[in-house]
This record gives structure tokens, C-alpha cells and sequence, in this order.
């Protein structure tokens, strides 16, 4: 099955919110997350808005990831993310 960049939006999405952060709207979302793809560079990355001019970090490192994996470690993530948060409040 063939990974879109939809499917991509929706795991950071979700991975974002598990964090408690949010995704970002417009460049001076300061604080927020966006995906960054490009096939020619290796596949998706995420980053965050450090300033209000635009300036990003990459808070979960620089490794580009193709679609399907990408969309994999993101839910991954985010289900180990609720996991520990169940057992903590538990």
C-alpha cells in the first residue's frame, strides 16, 4: 500500500499530540511541529518552530525516513507514549 504525504501529516499528528504539542499552521508557530518531506533527501523528518521568523529545529534528530517506515516509527512512538502514560497514572 503506497504512503502519502496525508497519512505522514496524520501519524506526526497524532505523535505531536501524545507529546502534547501541537502542529504548526504558519511559520511563526512557535513551539510547534511540521512535517518536512522530500524524497530527494532521504524521505520525512520532523521539525519544530524555534522563533517567529521561521527558524526550525529537528527535536527527534536528522534521520530522513522513507514514507512507510516513517508513518511506523511515528505510531510506534506515539502508542509507547500513551502506554507510559496509562501505567504511570495507574
Amino acid at each position: 500500500m503506497r504512503t502519502t504525504r496525508r497519512d505522514m501529516y496524520r501519524a506526526v499528528e497524532g505523535l505531536a499530540d501524545a507529546c502534547g504539542t501541537s502542529m504548526a499552521q504558519d511559520y511563526k508557530d512557535v513551539g510547534a511541529w511540521e512535517l518536512d518531506y522530500n524524497a530527494i533527501y532521504g524521505g520525512a523528518v520532523i521539525q519544530e518552530v524555534v522563533n517567529s521568523a521561521g527558524g526550525v529545529t529537528l527535536p527527534l534528530g536528522q534521520r530522513r525516513m522513507a514514507p512507510g517506515a516513517f508513518v511506523e516509527a511515528c505510531e510506534l512512538a506515539t502508542k509507547a507514549i500513551r502506554y507510559s502514560k496509562v501505567k504511570r497514572d495507574n
